[in-house]
C-alpha cells in the first residue's frame, strides 16, 4: 500500500472516532497482522463482500457510527505508545452481520476502501493535536470534529509521512 502524501479530509464537520485494536485480540497479535488484515487483498476484511467489512462486538451502539465518519485504527505493541496506523472512512454504520463469525461479532461497519491511508503517529500526538486527553480505558471513543480536527488529522497525517 502506498502512503500518500495529499491532505487525507477536509469536508466540513465530520465525526471521528479511534478504533483500538491490541494484541489482546487474537486477529492481531502483532502489527504484520493489523497491516495483512488492512492490506492484503486475501484477508477477512478485503474479503466479506462488496466493501470492506470490519467485524466488532457492543463497542459501537446502534445508531452511533455514522457513515462518512472518520476512522483513526490504533493498534498498541505490547511495551511501547499506542500509535494511529490507518485512517479511513466509515461507508455504514453499525450493522447486523449475518456471517459464520455472528456468535462472536453479532455486528459489523463498511469501510470504504478507498480512503483507506495507512499513517504513522502515535496517540498521544493526536491527543496534542486535538487538545484533549482520552481515558486509557474508554473503548472506541468520539473525537472533537470540525475543521480544526480535521486540520490537525491532516497535519498528523502529512509529518507521520515525513517521520518515516
Amino acid at each position: 500500500m502506498r502512503k500518500s502524501t495529499r491532505l487525507f479530509f477536509l469536508k466540513g464537520s465530520s465525526l471521528m472516532r479511534l478504533i483500538r485494536l491490541s494484541a489482546k485480540d487474537e486477529s492481531f497479535p502483532n502489527l504484520e497482522a493489523v497491516h495483512f488484515y488492512f492490506q492484503n487483498p486475501d484477508s477477512p476484511f478485503r474479503n466479506r463482500g462488496e466493501f470492506a467489512t470490519f467485524l466488532c462486538d457492543a463497542q459501537i451502539g446502534s445508531d452511533r457510527l455514522q457513515p462518512g465518519e472518520t476512522l483513526l485504527f490504533s493498534y498498541c505493541v505490547p511495551g511501547e505508545k499506542a500509535r494511529v496506523v490507518y485512517v479511513a472512512s466509515a461507508w455504514t454504520g453499525r450493522e447486523s452481520w449475518t456471517g459464520a463469525e455472528r456468535g462472536e461479532y453479532p455486528y459489523c461497519f463498511r469501510v470504504n476502501i478507498a480512503t483507506l491511508r495507512e499513517v504513522s503517529f502515535t496517540v498521544r500526538e493526536l491527543e496534542g493535536a486535538l487538545g484533549i486527553r482520552l481515558p486509557a480505558s474508554q473503548g472506541w471513543p468520539i473525537l472533537p470534529d470540525g475543521i480544526e480536527a480535521e486540520w490537525a488529522l491532516n497535519t498528523l497525517c502529512r509529518v507521520g509521512w515525513y517521520r518515516e
